[in-house]
């Protein structure tokens, strides 16, 4: 079996090798995720807690496009809640205003 193994893995840079090699296996599935995914791709399951992304991690050109986009979303939700929390402070401090006429 081990041949076999390493027939099949002979024709692939050391490089890919160890690109192959990282990433989380999903607890519930088994899918290999790439390490930087927050959950597993096939099946949605959280990524174990106690992962942690190899140091020196690379992410794939695809995978860093994800990145880049959720990272985008997170600074527009962030955005979002803030302009909500001032609405919501301002509609307060009128409600406070009025209150305070009578």
């Amino acid at each position: 079996m081990a041949l076999l193994c390493w027939d099949l893995y002979s024709g692939i840079s050391s490089e890919l090798l160890l690109r192959l090699q990282d990433g989380w296996s999903c607890p519930q599935c088994t899918f290999i995720n790439e390490p930087t995914r927050p959950g597993c791709e096939a099946c949605c399951a959280d990524r174990p807690s106690d992962y942690e992304v190899p140091v020196g991690y690379l992410p794939s050109e695809a995978e860093q496009t994800r990145l880049d986009r959720e990272r985008a979303l997170e600074q527009v939700a962030v955005r979002i809640y803030v302009s909500q929390k001032n609405v919501h402070l301002f509609i307060f401090q009128i409600t406070l205003s009025k209150i305070n006429r009578f």
